[in-house]
């Protein structure tokens, strides 16, 4: 066989292994925005980076967080992406790391209330809102002991908030847009009890996902990202704050290890 017909043979390989994964997309600025409509920022690029070098190719639809959850348990949707991982997402998800993000989580209590929460167990006393299918801190998701109301978004929130429904409500410091809307509230204050831990972010694949059987390989080109520094430089290009990278870790450790192993 002539070696043009082997070139012609092995891209036409190529191009049937290779994979078209549905990525679901949703804005958490400045890490994952629309610019004219289109899904834009520097998580997009990065995913898309790591998918093409992989050998694959990516689609994106807007689909609300909570959806995208159910959807994943279904197999429905083969990517999800920067995340937080908790014990419920495990079992249907098999995680890719991309770094970790020092997590702040406050409470606002609503107005016309004397509402005193100086430390954890004084959540007890009161009502929280909270967004229905959010991670917050492992501790807080973990308590059974709290009331906690469900609501759809922010804006929700500060309606059930300003006319007392809640006695306080729960937010990632992250979401700055959402946070200064709330404060914004009159009368709405910040407790002076908050959490702040190590979050891991991930890009995950669901496990009854088709793309499931492509796992190894889109996990060691994250790595590659990571590794490389090419994944901070992307982020500060867009002005969005950088994981941290801390290769010490046991999750770090296995994602090295199955890198290698490629």
């Amino acid at each position: 066989m002539r070696p043009l017909e082997c070139f012609f043979i092995l891209l036409l390989a190529c191009n049937v292994q290779a994979y078209e994964f549905k990525a679901d997309f949703r804005v958490v600025a400045p890490d994952m925005v629309y610019f004219n409509n289109q899904p834009a920022g520097p998580i997009k690029e990065l995913v898309e980076l790591a998918i093409k070098r992989a050998g694959h190719n990516i689609s994106w639809q807007a689909i609300p967080w909570k959806r995208t959850q159910h959807r994943a348990e279904l197999g429905k949707v083969d990517l999800l992406v920067r995340h937080s991982m908790n014990e419920k997402r495990r079992e249907y998800l098999k995680p890719i790391l991309m770094g970790y993000q020092k997590r702040q989580v406050t409470f606002l209590t609503a107005p016309n209330k004397d509402i005193r929460i100086h430390q954890f167990d004084d959540l007890k006393k009161y009502t929280i809102g909270q967004i229905r299918g959010y991670f917050y801190a492992p501790k807080y998701n973990n308590a059974h002991n709290l009331t906690k109301l469900n609501f759809n978004d922010y804006q929700q929130l500060g309606r059930v908030l300003e006319v007392g429904r809640v006695d306080a409500i729960i937010i990632n410091s992250d979401s700055k847009h959402d946070l200064e809307m709330l404060l914004a509230i009159p009368g709405v204050k910040v407790a002076p009890y908050e959490m702040t831990f190590l979050n891991g972010r991930y890009s995950s694949i669901p496990i009854n996902s088709p793309a499931e059987k492509y796992f190894k390989e889109v996990n060691a080109e994250f790595f590659r990202l990571r590794q490389s520094g090419e994944m901070t430089k992307i982020l500060n290009q867009y002005g969005a704050k950088p994981f941290e990278q801390d290769f010490t870790t046991l999750e770090s450790q296995s994602q090295e290890a199955m890198f290698k192993s490629q």
